[in-house]
């Protein structure tokens, strides 16, 4: 009896332990009331300010979804605690809250930019309990490019932020690479101004791929008016062992090597806004 005096304390505080272990782990899949994942770790405190590192850019002017341009100060704090992300929208960055009503506008919107990077953010937020991998987080998103610019006659695609080249890529195009894409087959890869839609590595010969935003709405209209379809799927991609020294061999979309792939997939995010001109 005397050792299972002794024993019984013991056998309680491991108890104890185990229950607290569990029950962390219990609450990580936990959702509030309005089905929001309940986040734990570290939370924002003021004194942070002090911590921020050189390599993230508090002078970037972020909109929230009524177009109110946000300062450092006011969106630092429900981004850090992952109550909201960052995303690009046709060359500007946008506030993404994590409430319901925001969540379920996002999904109901099949034409919403960077949609699936979005819900991504909102499904696995940043559960780091460091100050400063957080802040690298923060700081890598926001030196991300903003705009690619694709020039095809000279095969030529330019990753920039603020105005300024940070890398040049060489590039294929479609088959029949001279002029706008008007229809499905046309071998053409198009003009004018869209977006990077779904990022994703492939379980093909093409490795990764980016979306382009193509058709747009007016590409759609003239289409039908000369009774086409105006064709889908323009990627910017990876290329086969067998296409290493081709040219212009695509359908229609813009193809790099699979070394210059991973490279845009460190700098450009979804939602990167991309020109493509003749």
């Amino acid at each position: 009896m005397r050792y299972l005096s002794l024993i019984f304390p013991f056998l309680i505080i491991i108890g104890f332990i185990f229950w607290k272990y569990n029950k962390k782990d219990d609450k990580a899949n936990l959702v509030n009331k309005e089905g929001k994942i309940i986040k734990y770790g570290i939370q924002w405190e003021d004194s942070f300010h002090d911590q921020v590192p050189i390599s993230l850019d508090t002078t970037i002017i972020i909109d929230d979804s009524n177009g109110k341009p946000l300062r450092f100060h006011q969106y630092i704090k429900p981004i850090f605690n992952g109550d909201a992300m960052i995303f690009l929208e046709k060359g500007k960055w946008k506030l993404q809250r994590f409430t319901k009503s925001a969540i379920d506008s996002l999904m109901n919107d099949d034409f919403a930019i960077a949609r699936a990077d979005r819900y991504q953010a909102y499904r696995n937020p940043d559960s780091s309990n460091s100050v400063k991998e957080k802040f690298a987080n923060i700081a890598h998103r926001l030196n991300m490019a903003d705009n690619i610019l694709v020039i095809k006659h000279q095969r030529k695609m330019y990753i920039q932020r603020k105005g300024k080249n940070l890398l040049q890529f060489n590039i294929n195009l479609g088959g029949n690479p001279i002029g706008h894409k008007q229809y499905e087959g046309d071998n053409k890869t198009p003009e004018g101004i869209y977006h990077l839609d779904t990022k994703f590595t492939r379980t093909d010969k093409i490795y990764k791929s980016f979306m382009i935003s193509y058709p747009n709405k007016t590409d759609r209209e003239n289409a039908v008016k000369k009774g086409l379809k105006p064709g889908s799927s323009i990627l910017i991609h990876a290329s086969t062992v067998k296409r290493k020294n081709a040219r212009d061999w695509t359908n229609g979309c813009i193809a790099l090597t699979n070394a210059e792939m991973d490279t845009l997939f460190n700098h450009v995010i979804e939602g990167t806004r991309i020109e493509i001109k003749k």
